[in-house]
């Protein structure tokens, strides 16, 4: 079961990584059954590449990533997420974040959707390995 929680956007970065990997970070924190909570969306890909390099690859998801972050949360530069709250669910799988939501509109974001289009969807009402009811595929 995934939990709704109200939580601040306390930092937004974008940077290269120890592994010369461009990526961006959103760390929320908030409260959630009366304890405080810091959560860090990481690791998605923006390009490659490192400080004094020669080469650069970048990665078209990603920017669409940081757009659409930017157009849930309701803001038109990277600079101004800082201190915005939002909606998250966590997902109590992994204890990763990966779905952001406005605060107040009915506007979501699922970066799997963006970085994993083709992964497959888990829903609460089947088990693995069942038939999905809806497209009969396994």
């Amino acid at each position: 079961m995934q939990e709704t929680c109200m939580a601040v956007i306390a930092k937004a970065v974008i940077e290269f990584d120890d592994y010369d990997r461009l990526q961006f970070e959103l760390w929320l924190q908030g409260w959630r059954e009366n304890q405080h909570f810091t959560k860090i969306i990481t690791g998605y890909p923006l390009g490659r590449g490192h400080v004094g390099a020669t080469i650069f690859e970048g990665d078209a998801r990603g920017v669409v990533a940081l757009m659409r972050i930017m157009d849930v949360v309701g803001v038109s530069s990277w600079d101004w997420l800082e201190n915005k709250v939002v909606r998250i669910l966590e997902d109590e799988m992994n204890g990763g974040i990966h779905t952001i939501g406005n605060a107040t509109e009915d506007k979501w974001l699922d970066l799997h959707d963006i970085f994993f289009p083709h992964a497959v969807k888990k829903r609460a009402d089947f088990q693995f390995g069942e038939a999905d009811p809806e497209t009969r595929e396994i």
